[in-house]
């Protein structure tokens, strides 16, 4: 083999190491794309699990007074209402390893919420970018049997216009509110079901 084909297989080698890393990284982003879409889909079911299995466990009381006791999570925990995939010990967390934080909510001004005077929220904390741009777009139905009054996003709180006179801060939130409300990431998420 002469000293030209040594080089020139040199070359080469260098070329397929090159193509190798390139596809290695393309594989990695797809992976990790598909990684972050499986986990959004599991927090929008962890959502949806505890709004359904909070509100059937307090049908009977009528109010949600009991979320105010110091043992309501382990309580919860105990009745299997939250996911499985959501309990670390006595505390819950989202699928994207944040904590979430349920508690009661009482009115004083029942005129501005109709008769929303005993509500409850779920708050997901420290949610990245997309993710908190997927579940803060979430289509909810106004007066659907979720019963949702309000989704928090950072600072800005979105009402139903039934429940607002102010148009900027309205229910549902669109993708591109969504976007530019959880721009910094580690956003909070808070949503209030009646």
């Amino acid at each position: 083999m002469s000293k030209e084909e040594q080089g020139s297989t040199l070359i080469e080698m260098i070329g397929v190491i090159a193509v190798i890393g390139v596809l290695a990284s393309s594989t990695w982003l797809l992976i990790d794309s598909a990684m972050d879409k499986h986990r959004i889909s599991v927090a929008v079911a962890q959502l949806h699990s505890l709004q359904k299995g909070i509100t059937r466990y307090y049908a009977s009381a009528g109010n949600y007074d009991g979320l105010k006791k110091s043992t309501a999570i382990q309580e919860l925990i105990d009745n299997h209402i939250p996911p499985k995939n959501m309990i670390f010990g006595t505390s819950l967390r989202h699928s994207f390893n944040g904590a979430v934080i349920i508690k009661n909510v009482q009115y004083s001004d029942i005129s501005t919420y109709g008769d929303a005077s005993d509500s409850f929220t779920i708050q997901f904390n420290a949610l990245p970018r997309k993710a908190c741009a997927e579940l803060a777009s979430i289509a909810w139905l106004e007066y659907d049997t979720v019963n949702l009054m309000s989704i928090q996003i950072g600072s800005n709180k979105y009402v139903w216009p039934s429940y607002s006179s102010d148009d900027t801060y309205t229910l549902p939130v669109t993708e591109g509110i969504a976007m530019k409300d959880c721009a910094s990431g580690n956003t909070n998420i808070v949503w209030e079901f009646r």
